[in-house]
């Protein structure tokens, strides 16, 4: 068996009930949530309802999942490495009396499996102003942006290490960061990109158009966050891009010193 197919195999016993074309499910296969991932998955589902030792998780009843106790113990090792749940409370030293509950991203794998990325997109609409102030705007460019926002702000607390400690009232900065990082990219990629061309295509994204830019702009100047950032990254812009275009002119004029020095000792 080739190298390529025994991969394939291997990715399709790990994710066999998750679908991996469907940007929740790669949230959650990265995660590990897939063959052993399904009794993770129950338990993270029950502590969602609040929190609770290993004891009370037993006796709970776990769809399709052993109930006993090592399984439910070892699910929260691994659940807790992975920063979906965290120790709330603990009278003893031994684990028998640890309290766990969901972390905000254990909250936001709940919602996910329950009901895709509109499930987790509702939990960072509710917690975060900035995020509405950003739909509000980017649902008349596109329709899909709340979701493709959701799954950005998910990976960016997933990168930054701070899962366990994450709560709900740290997504405005989450998603600052998302509309930040995707404002500058399209301002930026607007200006080396002729969109009118027929053949325009880059393989990989397609910025806004120039007059969606500017309509953009428009609708963001009451927003000060953005609007506030936006005038100091056009400052710095334009400062750095007027440097290379003196730098440009520089050249031009070397160019045309150098010809002036061949034609004469041509002549």
């Amino acid at each position: 068996m080739s190298l390529l197919l025994r991969a394939q195999g291997d990715a399709y016993m790990c994710s066999y009930w998750l679908d991996l074309s469907n940007p929740a499910d790669r949230i959650l296969y990265k995660f590990g949530l897939s063959a052993r991932g399904k009794t993770e998955l129950e338990i993270l589902k029950k502590l969602s309802q609040g929190s609770a030792n290993v004891y009370k998780l037993k006796w709970k009843r776990l769809r399709d999942i052993d109930v006993h106790y090592s399984t439910v113990l070892r699910a929260l090792r691994r659940l807790e490495k992975k920063k979906l749940v965290r120790v709330v409370s603990q009278r003893n030293v031994g684990r028998r009396e640890k309290r766990y509950a969901c972390t905000l991203v254990g909250d936001l794998v709940v919602a996910l499996a329950r009901n895709g990325l509109s499930g987790a997109e509702r939990i960072v609409a509710e917690s975060s102003k900035s995020y509405r102030e950003c739909i509000a705007v980017h649902l008349s460019f596109d329709s899909n942006y709340p979701l493709a926002m959701t799954e950005s702000v998910i990976w960016n607390i997933l990168n930054s290490k701070r899962g366990e400690t994450t709560v709900r009232s740290d997504l405005d900065v989450y998603v600052r960061n998302v509309e930040l990082e995707w404002v500058k990219t399209n301002i930026v990629r607007a200006l080396f990109f002729d969109l009118s061309r027929p053949d325009f295509d880059d393989g990989y994204y397609i910025p806004l158009s120039r007059p969606k830019i500017l309509r953009y702009l428009r609708k963001i100047v009451h927003i000060s966050w953005i609007g506030d950032w936006l005038v100091q990254f056009i400052e710095n812009y334009i400062e750095k891009e007027n440097e290379w275009l003196q730098m440009l002119e520089d050249f031009k004029r070397e160019v045309k010193l150098a010809r002036a020095r061949v034609l004469m000792d041509s002549n």
